[in-house]
C-alpha cells in the first residue's frame, strides 16, 4: 500500500511539472488556428472585389461599375448586421464552433459565388458571406478569454492582429497580380473563386483537425464543449 501511494504521489508530481507545458503547447496551438481561421476569412472577404472588373467586362452577367457598387453596399450592410448578431451566438455555442462555421460557410459562399448570374443573386451572397465573415471577431475574442491569461490579452491580440494583416498584406503583393490575370481571362473569375474556396477548405481542415482535438485545460471555467 504505501509504494502504491508513494507511486500515486510520484506521478501527481510528473503531472504539476508538464502541466504549464502541456497548457503552453495546447495555448500557441489555439492561436495558430486562430490566425489560419481568420486569415483565411479574409482571403475570401477579398473576392468579389478582387474580380469585379472581370464582372463588369463578362457579356454573360450585364453588371455595371453601378451594379458593382451597391452590391459592396450590402456587404458592408451584411458586416454591420454581422457584427451585431454574431456576437451572441459566440457567447451561446463558444469560440471554437463560431470561428469554423464561420469559416466553412463563407468558403461556400465564395465557391457559389463563382455561378451566380444576376444583380440580386450577388448582392444576397455577398450579404450573407460578409454576415458570417464578421464572426470571425467576436469567435477570437472568445477563444483569447478562455485560453490566454487577462495579462497576457493585449499582447496576445497585438502579435495575433499584426501577423494576419502582415500575412494578408503579402500574400495580396504577391498572390492577387497573379489573381487578377486569371480573373480577367474569359470565365477566369469563376476558377479564381474556386481557387479560394480550394485555399479556404485547406484552412478549415487544417483548424479542425488542431481546434478539435482533445484540449484538457483553458483560461475559463465555461464547459470544454462550449469553447
Amino acid at each position: 500500500m504505501l509504494l502504491i501511494a508513494v507511486c500515486r504521489q510520484t506521478k501527481d508530481k510528473n503531472n504539476e511539472d508538464t502541466l504549464p507545458a502541456m497548457i503552453g503547447r495546447e495555448r500557441i496551438t489555439v492561436i495558430v488556428c486562430m490566425y489560419i481561421g481568420y486569415l483565411m476569412l479574409m482571403f475570401c472577404r477579398t473576392a468579389f472585389t478582387t474580380v469585379s472588373p472581370a464582372l463588369v467586362e463578362d457579356p454573360g452577367l450585364s453588371l455595371t461599375t453601378t451594379h458593382i457598387g451597391d452590391i459592396l453596399g450590402y456587404a458592408a450592410l451584411g458586416s454591420l448586421v454581422g457584427k451585431l448578431l454574431t456576437g451572441f451566438f459566440a457567447d451561446r455555442f463558444g469560440g471554437r464552433l463560431t470561428l469554423l462555421l464561420a469559416l466553412g460557410v463563407v468558403a461556400s459562399l465564395t465557391m457559389a459565388m463563382g455561378y451566380l448570374a444576376s444583380f440580386f443573386a450577388f448582392a444576397l451572397c455577398i450579404f450573407c458571406l460578409q454576415l458570417l465573415r464578421a464572426g470571425g471577431w467576436p469567435a477570437l475574442t472568445k477563444l483569447i478569454g478562455q485560453w490566454i491569461p487577462p495579462t497576457s490579452y493585449g499582447r496576445t491580440w497585438g502579435v495575433l492582429v499584426g501577423f494576419i494583416d502582415a500575412t494578408g498584406y503579402a500574400a495580396e503583393a504577391a498572390f492577387m497580380p497573379y489573381a487578377g490575370r486569371l480573373a480577367d481571362q474569359p470565365g477566369g473569375w469563376t476558377h479564381f473563386m474556386w481557387l479560394l474556396f480550394v485555399i479556404a477548405c485547406a484552412g478549415l481542415v487544417s483548424t479542425v483537425m488542431f481546434l478539435y482535438r482533445d484540449h484538457r485545460f483553458h483560461q475559463g471555467s465555461g464547459d470544454r464543449a462550449s469553447l
